[in-house]
């Protein structure tokens, strides 16, 4: 994979450099030079196809990458101003029962990369799966004191981001790459979703991150307050006149 990776790389960078002046181009680290690269090519991805032209697993990465643009490429704000981010402004709605199918998938998904990547804590934790609270509105925030955090939480911050690392052992270009995706939205769930076709092969996990990507479609946040239970936020919709 490394030729191959590599290949992908140096087209990302040959879009990602040009939009950098020379002297900021001289001083970025590889990785650096692809924060926020997707961003190029908002909003609908207009462009994005040729970089993955005669790639094995091209098509794959471009279809997800498709779905990120449809559902937030869009980095217009309602008053004014840009999104750094991709964030989803105009979801649709989710019934409550959807969401707590997905939810369950999730975090069944994640106990099993847990376990594959031997995180033998964390994947105590979440078997059996956590109760799924499902709620609506805007989602509290999580204690910035760690103290303060569930064992659970913290163990997913701690770990959650590299689980596919740890199984797969990914070559250089692969986490250079990793720095492009993980900036669309500074979420590594869904940098895991989008370049899940180059881990596929080497983890025996179905598409384990297709369910946290519909809830974050949806707009869904989620919170842990303790570790028996996750909460779900789905977001409030009002009825048009």
């Amino acid at each position: 994979m490394t030729k191959t990776t590599q290949n992908l790389v140096n087209r990302f960078h040959e879009v990602g450099y040009a939009n950098q002046t020379n002297s900021d181009a001289e001083s970025l680290a590889p990785e650096d030079g692809l924060i926020g690269f997707f961003q190029n090519f908002r909003p609908n991805g207009e462009g994005v196809d040729g970089l993955f032209a005669e790639t094995p697993w091209g098509g794959e990465l471009l279809r997800r990458l498709k779905r990120l643009f449809d559902f937030a490429g869009d980095d217009r704000r309602p008053q004014g101003g840009r999104d750094v981010y991709f964030i989803v402004r105009n979801p649709k709605p989710l019934e409550p029962d959807d969401a707590q199918t997905l939810a369950q998938q999730w975090l069944g998904n994640l106990h099993d990369l847990a376990s594959l990547a031997q995180v033998h804590r964390l994947t105590e934790k979440l078997a059996p799966c956590p109760s799924i609270r499902i709620l609506e509105g805007i989602a509290p925030k999580h204690p910035k004191d760690e103290s303060e955090k569930a064992e659970l939480l913290n163990l997913l911050q701690k770990f959650g981001p590299n689980l596919v690392s740890r199984i797969t052992s990914p070559d250089e270009p692969t986490r250079t790459l990793q720095a492009a995706y993980f900036y669309t939205a500074c979420d590594w769930m869904l940098r895991d979703y989008l370049m899940w076709p180059l881990f596929r092969d080497a983890i025996d996990v179905d598409d384990p991150f297709e369910p946290y990507f519909q809830l974050w479609a949806h707009g869904v946040k989620y919170r842990i307050f303790n570790d028996s239970q996750v909460e779900i936020y789905l977001p409030r919709h009002f009825n048009q006149p």
